[in-house]
């Protein structure tokens, strides 16, 4: 794998295998983005396709003060609390790898790493702490390893979230925390990375 087979905020992924819309999807050869422009912008306000079509067609900044409060980041949180949490809380990393074994987890952090690199993330003022723990966590699962790209090009990497650059929005993780909500889209996105499903 490499570093451009990153999710988007929609794919074919989101239609189960054998439905219309994913045969559809699949036969039209469109990206993500034309087959949301095509065929989303009728869909009612508040939809879940109207936002997909609201993503491609709007600014990013008009899209996050619209759906800022419709980010869902439950996910995002959950996630925190059952893998990053326990790594900086003083839980018995035996049970945290007892755990990442019975729930079979497709990452195993390097629990001996995560605090230098948290203690490194602190550097970075753009981050709040949440983040700073989650990125500590990535670093330490052999994720930059794997795509062979240091933190530091990755987070200003316009493909850090997506197989096609054309397709959507190409902020990096930098741009985005400059803009108003935009960490909450952000963790929206860290959280659908298939490093982590």
């Amino acid at each position: 794998m490499n570093m451009d087979q990153h999710f988007t905020l929609g794919s074919s992924q989101c239609y189960p295998e054998g439905s219309t819309e994913r045969r559809e999807y699949d036969s039209l050869n469109l990206t993500n983005e034309d087959f949301a422009l095509k065929y989303y912008g009728n869909y009612p306000e508040g939809s879940g396709s109207r936002k997909l079509y609201d993503y491609y067609s709007m600014d990013i900044q008009d899209y996050l003060i619209k759906y800022q409060t419709t980010f869902d980041l439950s996910n995002w949180s959950s996630f925190l609390t059952k893998y990053v949490e326990p790594l900086f809380d003083g839980s018995s990393i035996d049970i945290y790898y007892q755990y990442i074994e019975k729930v079979q987890a497709p990452f195993r952090p390097d629990h001996r790493v995560v605090e230098k690199n948290k203690l490194y993330l602190e550097t970075h003022n753009e981050f709040d702490q949440e983040l700073e723990k989650f990125f500590a966590f990535l670093l330490s699962t052999q994720f930059f390893e794997t795509y062979n790209i240091s933190f530091e090009d990755w987070i200003s990497s316009p493909n850090w979230d997506r197989s096609n650059a054309k397709d959507g929005h190409t902020e990096s993780i930098s741009e985005l925390l400059n803009y108003k909500y935009g960490i909450k889209l952000l963790k929206v996105l860290l959280r659908e990375m298939p490093w982590l499903n």
